[in-house]
């Protein structure tokens, strides 16, 4: 598992944007899953950093045979950390596989 890419500022807030590009190639059966801050954006004791973020991931990705799988286990899991009605801000979560 590898992190791609770094984070880019919210957009239609600032009068500038931060952006930036990562290329990666992606063979068969490897899975792409972008989100949105509302993912780790809880407060303690549910903080989630990237390294505990990661953590669900690979869980999440373990033996998945869809994306909708891995999707449906990491929303599962984030639910159990911090239900999406108890927090503050929006998730979203993009689960991408390529096909073998």
């Amino acid at each position: 598992m590898s992190t791609v890419g770094e984070l880019g500022s919210l957009l239609g807030l600032l009068p500038e944007l931060k952006l930036g590009t990562a290329s990666v190639a992606l063979r068969p059966g490897d899975t792409s899953i972008l989100y949105t801050d509302g993912v780790t954006d809880v407060p303690p004791p549910n903080d989630l950093d990237a390294d505990r973020l990661n953590l669900l991931v690979q869980r999440a990705a373990e033996g998945a045979a869809s994306a909708e799988i891995v999707a449906d286990r990491l929303g599962r899991f984030l639910h159990e950390l911090l239900p999406v009605a108890r927090r503050n801000d929006d998730v979203a979560i993009v689960v991408a596989r390529v096909a073998t």
